[in-house]
C-alpha cells in the first residue's frame, strides 16, 4: 500500500506556509494522539503518518526533496543507503560525523542552556579598589503561568508519538545502523499542542534582571568574570546557563597600567632636578606621596615605588610598583632679570652647565673640534 501524501496527511496545500504546517500539524497531532483515542485502532498508525509528514514538510531541505521526488526523496542523492560517498557530498569518511549528519551517530547536537555576555567598562580606580556593581540584565526565565511546562493552564504535555518519549530516533541506512535526535519533539519527548499564552510553550519568559556583580581588586582588560545560572534555561525545568561580565578598564589620564605595574610621568622645574628637592607624586588609592628627586637629574630619569602599583588579582594583599619618570621643564617667559641670571650662570660654568648625559656632549664637541681641523 502506497503511502499518502504528506500535504493530503496535513490536510494542507502545497503552497502551505510555515506556520500553515505548524497549526495543521497541532491541530491533527492533537485530535489523532492514541491517548486520547483508546477506542480507534487506528489512531496510533494516523498519528505517527502525522508526526513524519510534519517532520519532513518542516523542514525547508527536506520539503524541497520531498517536493521533488516524492516519498523517494531521502534516498534520490543515490549511493548506497541515501548517502553519496563518490563526489560532491563528503571529502572524507569522517566528515559523516561532524556538521549535519554527526546526529545521524547519536552525536547529534541537544538543546543547550543559553549563556549570556555583558560587556563592563570601570576606571583604573574602579580596578585598584574593587567594587559592587548593580546591573540591569535581559534574560529568560521560568515562565510562572505554566510552570516551565510550555502548556496552556499548567496541562501536562502529551508524548511524542514519533520516539515514543525516548527524544531519540533509530533507523538503518544500509550497513548503518542510527540514531538521531528525534525532529518532531526536539529531543524533549514531548509534544505540547496546546501552548501557555504567555510563553509560547517555549516555558520561559523575556525578564530584565538587576543583579549585583563583584568585581574583585586587581581586574584588567580582558578579564571575564563568570557567573553560574544566571543566563538562560535550555528548556522547562533544566538548568540555566551562565553570565560572562567581560570586564574593560579605561585608560586614565596620568596613570599607565603595565600588568600590576604603573609607570606616572612627573614634571619637575629645571632648578628641582638640578639641585635635588622633594615633589609631592598622586598614588592610585587617592593620596599623595613625597618622592625625593636626586641632585643633578635629568629628563627620562625613573624612580622605582616599590608597592605602590595594581594589586595582583587573588592576591590583593600583593601590589605591583609604581615607576615615575621624571620630565625636566625649560623654563619659558623670562623676566629681564632671569636671563641675565641665566647669562651669568652660563658665564660661569662655560660648557660644563650641560648635565649629564653620559658624555653626549663631550662626544658632540670633539666631533665639532675634529671638523674644524681638516
Amino acid at each position: 500500500m502506497s503511502k499518502r501524501c504528506y500535504y493530503d496527511v496535513l490536510g494542507i496545500g502545497r503552497d502551505a506556509s510555515q506556520k500553515d504546517i505548524k497549526n495543521a500539524y497541532y491541530s491533527k497531532a492533537k485530535k489523532l494522539h492514541p491517548d486520547r483515542n483508546p477506542n480507534n485502532p487506528n489512531a496510533e498508525a494516523e498519528f505517527k503518518a502525522v508526526n513524519e509528514a510534519y517532520e519532513t514538510l518542516k523542514d525547508s531541505e527536506k520539503r524541497e526533496m520531498y517536493n521533488r521526488f516524492g516519498h523517494d526523496g531521502p534516498q534520490a542523492a543515490g549511493g548506497m543507503g541515501g548517502f553519496d560517498f563518490s563526489s560532491g557530498g563528503f571529502t572524507d569518511f569522517s566528515d559523516l560525523f561532524e556538521g549535519p549528519f554527526s546526529d545521524f551517530f547519536g552525536l547529534g547536537r541537544k538543546q543547550r542552556a543559553t549563556n549570556y555576555s555583558y560587556s563592563l567598562n570601570i576606571s583604573l580606580e574602579d580596578a585598584f579598589h574593587g567594587m559592587k556593581k548593580h546591573l540591569d540584565i535581559p534574560a529568560r526565565e521560568t515562565c510562572e503561568a505554566c510552570k516551565g511546562r510550555g502548556t496552556d493552564k499548567g496541562q501536562p504535555p502529551l508524548e511524542c508519538g514519533t520516539c515514543g518519549g525516548s527524544g531519540r530516533v533509530q533507523f538503518a541506512r544500509g550497513f548503518l545502523s542510527m540514531e538521531s535526535q528525534c525532529q518532531t519533539c526536539g529531543g524533549t519527548g514531548k509534544l505540547i499542542h496546546n501552548p501557555c499564552r504567555k510563553c509560547d510553550g517555549s516555558g520561559t519568559v523575556s525578564v530584565t534582571r538587576t543583579i549585583e556583580v563583584d568585581v574583585p581588586p586587581g581586574v584588567d582588560t580582558g578579564v571575564t568574570l563568570r557567573l553560574p545560572g544566571r543566563g538562560s534555561p535550555a528548556g522547562p525545568g533544566r538548568p540555566a546557563g551562565d553570565l560572562h561580565i567581560n570586564l574593560s578598564v579605561q585608560d586614565h589620564e596620568i596613570f599607565i597600567r603595565n600588568g600590576a605595574d604603573l609607570y606616572c610621568r612627573v614634571p619637575v622645574s629645571m632648578t628641582r632636578a638640578a639641585l635635588g628637592g622633594e615633589e609631592n607624586i598622586p598614588t592610585i588609592d587617592g593620596g599623595r606621596i613625597r618622592v625625593r628627586i636626586p641632585a643633578g637629574s635629568q629628563t627620562h630619569k625613573k624612580l622605582r615605588l616599590s608597592g605602590k602599583g595594581m594589586p595582583k588579582l587573588n592576591s590583593s594583599h600583593i601590589r605591583g610598583d609604581m615607576i615615575v619618570e621624571l620630565f625636566v621643564q625649560t623654563p619659558v617667559n623670562l623676566s629681564p632679570e632671569e636671563q641675565d641670571l641665566l647669562v651669568q650662570f652660563e658665564a660661569l660654568r662655560g660648557d660644563e652647565a650641560q648635565g649629564d648625559d653620559g658624555g653626549l656632549f663631550k662626544k658632540f664637541k670633539d666631533f665639532l673640534g675634529d671638523q674644524k681641523k681638516r
